[in-house]
């Protein structure tokens, strides 16, 4: 009988006895990125897992106090965009909005279960940056979300023409 290989000790880890695909499929990511530390991080990690959540808030609180959404959906899409959202709500200071994608980037927030963003003292709202929106007047009706979502606003900047 051959001995296994490190591909099929990878594929029992992933298979596990996990009853759905879907968590499979996490087991394996989270398996892809621990392979990445070295045995030290690994056991430094596994000895304190339960801190985990905490590290990650911390550090998002430190790299993060400004919410930009239009970067931040090229780094993170759906449930961890989310996880990101609901973690970092009361973490953020300041937001930056784009009037053409106001919307869009309202819907994100309230499928996060945002509601409001309790500490953003500061907003500014950039305009459009192709020659088709520069000089085009966005529609008012998003704009009325504002006062309630960030509640505590005190400095506002809008960088586009509003109708």
């Amino acid at each position: 009988m051959p001995l296994p290989t490190k591909e099929d000790s990878s594929r029992k880890f992933m298979v596990g006895s996990s009853d759905s695909e879907t968590d499979n499929e996490d087991l394996a990511l989270v398996h892809l990125v621990l392979r990445k530390l070295n045995i030290n991080d690994q056991a430094l990690l596994h000895r304190h897992f339960d801190k985990v959540p905490d590290a990650f808030s911390s550090l998002w609180r430190d790299q993060y106090d400004r919410l930009d959404l239009g970067q931040m959906q090229w780094k993170l899409h759906g449930s961890n965009l989310h996880l990101f959202l609901q973690d970092m709500c009361t973490g953020f200071r300041s937001v930056h909005l784009r009037s053409e994608q106001l919307q869009e980037e309202l819907n994100i927030l309230e499928q996060a279960g945002i509601e409001r963003l309790n500490n953003v003292e500061s907003c500014e709202i950039s305009g459009g940056h192709s020659p088709s929106t520069k000089n085009r007047s966005f529609p008012q009706w998003p704009f009325h979300a504002l006062p309630k979502l960030l509640s505590n606003l005190i400095y506002l900047e809008i960088h586009a023409s509003v109708q």
